[in-house]
């Protein structure tokens, strides 16, 4: 079943109406790309005088993502040394999950597969 379309009011077309030289082009080109945004939403966002959302890129998102897990690391030895074997063996699991929810929520699939084998080894 298809969705219902949109009422007029909501349907967003297409404006070819914004006469600019080169170098203003590329300037808003530029700067869209810094927000990570398209030039129309860049544009658009700052019409509503909103500040352009700054999309993190994937390099500060794989920092943060290997800060995290050198931090649970820490946190499952810490237990691990202090806490009653069972209890160790069952919170250092959580932990890996959480790691593990982490990386498929950031990183693309490839590096899922290559921390996966990295871990395990490679399947044979």
């Amino acid at each position: 079943m298809t969705r219902p379309r949109k009422p007029d009011a909501d349907r967003r077309m297409r404006w070819d109406a914004l006469y600019l030289t080169k170098a203003e082009r590329l300037d808003v080109e530029v700067s869209a790309k810094a927000s990570g945004l398209a030039p129309g939403r860049y544009l658009y966002a700052c019409h509503l005088r909103q500040a352009p959302i700054r999309v993190h890129s994937k390099a500060l998102a794989v920092a943060a993502l290997s800060e995290a897990s050198g931090m649970l690391q820490a946190i499952a030895t810490e237990i691990a040394e202090a806490a009653p074997e069972i209890d160790a063996v069952r919170i250092a699991a959580q932990l890996t999950s959480i790691e593990r929810q982490f990386r498929r929520a950031v990183l693309p699939p490839s590096y899922v597969i290559r921390f996966r084998e990295a871990e395990e080894g490679p399947e044979e």
